[in-house]
């Protein structure tokens, strides 16, 4: 199993969160969602 990348993931997310927490900005989850949805 790759536990680095899954601890990886998670440690991004929560950052991201914490990022869009602080700048109190939507910006990023638009990206996030246009990131993914490709």
């Amino acid at each position: 199993m790759e536990v680095d990348s899954i601890l990886i993931l998670i440690l991004f997310v929560q950052a991201v969160e914490i990022v869009d927490l602080i700048s109190c900005h939507s910006w990023l989850e638009q990206e996030l969602e246009a990131a993914c949805a490709n």
